[in-house]
């Protein structure tokens, strides 16, 4: 565990560049790399389409009312009652700048 925690401090601190791993390599030789693919996926709520649409969104990343207004197609005042909907459900949290995001379990 000391090692991985070391590799990532470097690597970290680095800011991930190419030198960074060239180094890491050539001092750990018996260090066998293996290529892993990540996929997330969207679990979803039970609520209605209307607010699906809204969910799926600003699933990724957070995003103002504006992009998200844009992004769905519908008035302001329509979105902004949908979010309300959905923070009341606990299911999308406010941050700071008037941006939007899922709450992670």
């Amino acid at each position: 565990m000391f090692l991985i925690d070391y590799f990532y401090k470097y690597l970290y601190n680095r800011k991930n560049n190419i030198f960074s791993w060239i180094f890491i390599i050539s001092k750990y030789k018996n260090i066998k790399f293996e290529k892993v693919q990540v996929t997330s996926k969207m679990i979803l709520p039970d609520i209605s389409e209307e607010l699906l649409e809204i969910y799926k969104v600003i699933y990724e990343s957070p995003k103002d009312i504006n992009q998200i207004t844009v992004e769905c197609k519908k008035e302001i005042c329509e979105i902004s009652y949908k979010i309300t909907l959905l923070q009341l459900q606990n299911l999308i949290e406010e941050l700071p700048g008037k941006r939007y995001i899922v709450k992670k379990e």
